[in-house]
């Protein structure tokens, strides 16, 4: 399954025993009924506009407040050092 929203890529966080990935949902992507169905899965993350750079990570979990949604990932070791880093320099964009 591929799903594609327009997300605020709000973080990236690192600590000695994982990495996380945070996005904010505004809008209609919010309502999909996909995200939900899959938490706790595996997911490969894109960018667009970042050709080729893919993380692999844990769907964690979702939030939903009546703002935004937030949807946060862990990073698995598959993914490389360049590649996190690719993503980290996007941190705050949408």
């Amino acid at each position: 399954m591929n799903v594609t929203i327009k997300a605020h890529f709000n973080k990236q966080t690192k600590d000695s025993k994982k990495e996380l990935v945070q996005f904010y949902v505004k809008g209609e992507d919010e309502r999909r009924p996909e995200l939900n169905q899959m938490t706790r899965e595996v997911v490969v993350l894109s960018i667009k506009g970042l050709d080729k750079v893919e993380l692999t990570a844990e769907f964690k979990k979702s939030a939903k407040d009546a703002k935004k949604t937030v949807l946060e990932f862990e990073v698995k070791g598959d993914s490389s050092a360049a590649q996190t880093f690719e993503f980290y320099k996007l941190a705050g964009t949408d």
